[in-house]
């Protein structure tokens, strides 16, 4: 499992994948092109991160990317409309950057 800690950013060089704030990559198996203010990705290992619309610590495979931040699959289901929420950004270790705007 990794875990991630900070933005990502989904890429499709050379093969496409998650690629974490480390530098870690995880292979994207699947996207789902459900809504278009969040993608969805079915990946192949799982991440540990903080949900960047509850905060809270999940795990998982299949996860939403919005504004290069995580978000759990509760959150992505929950709402009507993802932007209809405000974005809140995960607390970083050692980052003053806490909420977005």
């Amino acid at each position: 499992m990794v875990t991630a800690t900070g933005p990502v950013r989904v890429q499709a060089e050379p093969i496409r994948h998650i690629a974490l704030a480390d530098g870690t990559q995880v292979r994207v198996l699947a996207s789902y092109p459900v809504r278009p203010e969040a993608d969805l990705f079915s990946i192949e290992a799982p991440i540990e991160f903080r949900c960047a619309t509850c905060c809270d610590p999940c795990e998982a495979t299949l996860v939403a990317v919005r504004d290069e931040w995580l978000v759990c699959p509760g959150c992505y289901a929950s709402t009507e409309r993802i932007s209809d929420i405000s974005p809140t950004v995960p607390a970083v270790a050692g980052s003053d950057r806490a909420t977005a705007a």
